[in-house]
């Protein structure tokens, strides 16, 4: 959460700026949150192991194709903004210099539109039932359920 957190905080800002090079700057303090926003495999394992305790079973390859299914849905809902934006910003795209308007569809692409996509993220991992404590409570009981399934295998 904490680096959802910096990337949303530091991604609004961009909105405002006009100066190239400090925009470059200013990109850094997103970039560090979006470094660690990649790190989705530990949730995804957490979630995985989670599940195993309440079914018995393990479901990886039901959970990694929710997890495609997701992101290839944030690129069609990514496509869509991005022209919802341009039409309605009148972008054009054989203009050398854009609108006013257009400008402001721009800005507003690389720093609202995240900036919601990141509250929408925090609102769900605010509901992650998970935290270190039960993690690894967690991480005890699958140990001895995995002990218990091991000692079942080598008995028959």
């Amino acid at each position: 959460m904490l680096s959802i957190g910096i990337f949303t905080i530091g991604i609004w800002p961009l909105f405002l700026i006009d100066n190239f090079p400090l925009l470059v700057i200013l990109t850094i303090i997103p970039g560090f949150g979006a470094g660690g926003m990649l790190m989705t495999k530990p949730a995804m394992s957490a979630a995985i192991d989670s599940d195993e305790l309440k079914t018995g079973k393990r479901r990886e390859a039901t959970f990694m194709g929710i997890l495609t299914f997701v992101a290839r849905l944030a690129m069609v809902f990514s496509g869509l903004t991005l022209i919802i934006v341009q039409v309605l910003t009148e972008f054009d795209v054989e203009a050398i210099t854009q609108s006013p308007q257009a400008e402001i569809g721009l800005k507003a692409l690389v720093s609202f539109v995240p900036v919601i996509g990141g509250l929408l993220a925090l609102l769900v991992f605010k509901f992650f039932p998970l935290n270190y404590e039960k993690f690894m409570e967690q991480q005890k009981k699958l140990s001895e359920l995995h002990e218990e399934r091991l000692t079942k295998l080598k008995n028959l």
